[in-house]
C-alpha cells in the first residue's frame, strides 16, 4: 500500500554553502541535484517541505544568508520549519506538520550529510516513518575527520541501510510511486 510521502529539503541555505563548497558524492552539484528533485515532486503533486537552522547564537548571519538558497527557494503554501538545534524534530512543529497531512514516508536531501540531515533520518525512523534518502542529493564539507566529502557520504548511506533507509539516486527517483 503507497504511504503519503513528501520531500523535505534541509538546510539548503547560503549560509552554508560558502566559502567553502558542502560537496555532494558526486561534487559541487547539490543545487541542481535539489532544484531537479523540486521540479519532480511539484510535478507528481508531493508535499514539499523545507527546514532551515536558524540557530547561530551571536554569530548569526543576515536573513538572506539564512533562508533557503534562492535558486530553490520555497513556493507559496510550501511549509518553511525553522529550528535551532540539528535534529528538526526538536523544539519545532515539524512532527505536528507532518501529522496534520497525513505524512508517513520522508523523502530527504540537502545538508549535512553527517549532521541535521542524519538527525533528521535517525530521529523519522525511530519514530516509525519510512525514510528515503536521495544519496547524490545531500551533502558535506571535506575534511570531516580528515575524510572527502564522498567518503563521509558514502559512511553514512552504508549506516543509513542498515536502519532500513531506503535510498534513492535523484536522477532515478520516481515519486509517483510513493
Amino acid at each position: 500500500m503507497k504511504k503519503k510521502a513528501c520531500l523535505v529539503v534541509i538546510d539548503v541555505q547560503s549560509a552554508f554553502l560558502g566559502p567553502e563548497p558542502m560537496l555532494t558524492s558526486e561534487g559541487n552539484d547539490l543545487l541542481d541535484k535539489v532544484s531537479a528533485l523540486l521540479d519532480k515532486a511539484r510535478r507528481a503533486k508531493v508535499p514539499v517541505l523545507y527546514v532551515e537552522h536558524v540557530g547561530f547564537g551571536a554569530e548569526r548571519p543576515p536573513e538572506d544568508l539564512i533562508s533557503t538558497h534562492p535558486r530553490i527557494a520555497p513556493r507559496a503554501g510550501e511549509p518553511v520549519t525553522r529550528k535551532l538545534y540539528g535534529d528538526v524534530f526538536v523544539g519545532t512543529d515539524f512532527g505536528a506538520l507532518l501529522k496534520g497531512c497525513g505524512i508517513e514516508h520522508l523523502v530527504l536531501c540537502g545538508l549535512a550529510t553527517n549532521g541535521c540531515l542524519n538527525a533528521a533520518c535517525t530521529h523519522a525512523r525511530a519514530l516509525g516513518y519510512d525514510v528515503t534518502v536521495v544519496e547524490d542529493a545531500n551533502a558535506c564539507a571535506s575534511g570531516y575527520a580528515g575524510k572527502t566529502a564522498a567518503a563521509i557520504v558514502g559512511e553514512f548511506v552504508a549506516s543509513w541501510k542498515e536502519l532500513g533507509v531506503g535510498l534513492a539516486n535523484s536522477r532515478a527517483i520516481d515519486f509517483t510511486k510513493f
